[in-house]
């Protein structure tokens, strides 16, 4: 489909062979791209790079200009919301560490537009299936992650308010009311301590921007270096919830991955290299991270895709029945999460009563559902435990 801000343009586009759901975005591009200085260009869209439940996403091409992008937010949900997110999140990132995502070109919100530059590289999915490059591939994710935090990082808790603040975090009653169930018994203190870490950042009273999403199809990694893509879930936050996420098994993605000790311990290493004279990057750092991939344990809402969010109580709804996400189930992920939140806390620290619960519970419930983890590497042990 081609056209331009100009009305001649227009009708020229409108006269060609154009597939009707893109009828209705030369209107609001054109005038986007009059916008963004383009007010004389000659544009094209290209090829759907992608089609989901969310967004759809095309090439576009304008006269001059390098390949760009072309994003459209559906109105499913708060459409206009997270294009408008979204837009704050590249701007704010592009503006502290550039080579983090990609350049915001233009952005509408209120027709749920964005249009950024093209990004050269392979998905971190096409690196993690080939089986070749992971160690190099997921370093690079985390040096990115460091870079954007240490860009973005503030000596505050994540704002309440605001197109980029965080959400409340996950409430604990749902997860001691499935270990009730499966004949687990906190002590009064350990369930205190579960509560405290909850309510309270891991890296307390400093906040950063965080992309929220980082999945395997929301990555592209060339010669060394991460872009982040899909910036419509970032906000403020705990800045240990993106690398905790990476280490949960890609916790907020259909496509649920447990990465080798090897390759843990190295992202671990490059990401602290980055933030080592941050606050959270010193002494503190091990039981920082050890509290953010807890939250992950009992977030009953990242087993189930976005869309579906802010509903039911998915833990006790995961204790009654399972259900498929991608190739593995709710509660595979919820028993990969189990085991890799045991090996990451430190069973001498302040999670050490935490970290026996869970072991507890793991126990119990992988002999109750008759399943288990995701497979574990060999070798892995407590390697997933940061120095």
């Amino acid at each position: 489909m081609t056209g331009s801000p100009s009305r001649p343009a227009r009708r020229r586009a409108q006269c060609g062979l154009l597939a009707p759901q893109r009828w209705l975005l030369v209107p609001p591009l054109g005038r986007l791209l009059e916008r963004a200085g383009y007010r004389d260009r000659s544009w094209s869209i290209g090829d759907r790079l992608s089609h989901g439940a969310r967004s759809q996403v095309w090439s576009l091409r304008v006269e001059g200009e390098p390949p760009l992008v072309l994003k459209r937010h559906r109105r499913r949900g708060d459409g206009t919301g997270r294009a408008g997110r979204e837009a704050a999140a590249l701007r704010r990132a592009q503006a502290a560490a550039p080579s983090v995502a990609p350049p915001l070109i233009a952005a509408d919100a209120s027709a749920r537009l964005l249009v950024t530059a093209a990004v050269d590289g392979v998905s971190l999915e096409w690196v993690l299936d080939a089986q070749a490059g992971a160690a190099d591939a997921v370093a690079a994710v985390a040096m990115s992650l460091a870079r954007l935090h240490s860009g973005t990082w503030q000596p505050e808790p994540p704002p309440s308010s605001g197109v980029l603040a965080g959400g409340a975090a996950p409430p604990a009653d749902p997860f001691f009311a499935l270990c009730k169930r499966a004949g687990v018994r906190p002590a009064a203190d350990v369930e205190a301590a579960v509560r405290a870490a909850l309510a309270e950042p891991g890296c307390a009273p400093v906040s950063a921007l965080t992309h929220g999403d980082v999945c395997t199809d929301n990555v592209l990694v060339s010669a060394g270096s991460a872009v982040l893509l899909d910036w419509e879930t970032a906000a403020y936050r705990d800045p240990l919830v993106d690398l905790a996420a990476l280490l949960m098994a890609f916790a907020t993605c259909r496509d649920a991955r447990r990465l080798a000790p090897a390759v843990v311990d190295r992202a671990l290493r490059s990401y602290r290299d980055v933030v080592a004279d941050l606050p959270w990057g010193g002494a503190t750092f091990p039981a920082a991270l050890a509290r953010a991939c807890l939250r992950w344990v009992v977030d009953g809402d990242a087993l189930v895709p976005q869309d579906n969010r802010g509903g039911p109580d998915r833990l006790a709804e995961l204790a009654r029945r399972d259900w498929a996400w991608g190739a593995t189930t709710a509660r595979q992920r919820f028993l990969t999460r189990l085991d890799l939140f045991i090996s990451i806390a430190d069973p001498a620290s302040e999670f050490a009563g935490t970290r026996a619960i869970a072991s507890e519970l793991q126990s119990r419930l992988s002999v109750a559902w008759g399943g288990g983890a995701l497979p574990r590497s060999a070798g892995n042990g407590n390697g997933l435990r940061p120095d």
